[in-house]
């Protein structure tokens, strides 16, 4: 499960839902890295940068869960620079419910299900055009019952990790209006 819940966490990073965050507003005179913020400043965070800094993450455009484990393979503490759901008191309300479900329910659809696609092409990771948040395009799969003959040779770490990244994305924001065949 710790691996689960690194890919989880690296599936978040890369696929950051509200790219500039809820904009919040200042209620005192303050300074962020030596620029003075005055009172009642709009401030609206850009955590789509955050999550592809290279200053913050090493190949920050690459899919790695072991960014989030030590060389044990147990969870590291996660960077400051890590917001998906936001941070401090303005974090997302609903961010121990989303995190809990997708612990849940990915770990049993993978355990459960085979999934590919019905062309036998590559899942390919692509966004709506909705302004506010990044919403995965609609996309078919295929869903077999049982993992019987699933090849764990690393060969489609792509596709699996664009599949993860769209059920997750899809999960939390309970769009789930993809085609999928039985």
């Amino acid at each position: 499960m710790t691996f689960t819940e690194a890919c989880l966490c690296e599936t978040l990073r890369l696929g950051t839902l509200l790219p500039l965050g809820v904009p919040v507003k200042t209620t005192c005179d303050t300074s962020v890295a030596g620029f003075d913020i005055p009172k009642d400043t709009m401030v609206i965070v850009n955590m789509w940068a955050i999550h592809r800094d290279p200053d913050f993450w090493s190949d920050p455009h690459s899919f790695n869960p072991d960014r989030f484990l030590d060389d044990a393979g147990n969870l590291v503490h996660k960077p400051s620079s890590y917001m998906p759901f936001s941070m401090g008191r303005r974090v997302c309300l609903g961010k121990s419910v989303a995190q809990s479900s997708l612990m849940l329910a990915i770990p049993q659809l993978m355990r459960q299900f085979r999934f590919s696609s019905p062309s036998g092409k590559e899942f390919k990771l692509e966004f709506e055009e909705s302004g506010f948040a990044r919403i995965p395009k609609s996309y078919e799969f295929l869903l077999q019952h049982g993992r019987e003959g699933r090849e764990t040779d690393g060969s489609d770490t792509t596709s699996l990790e664009c599949l993860l990244m769209c059920i997750s994305m899809r999960t939390i924001f309970c769009l789930l209006p993809t085609q999928c065949y039985y």
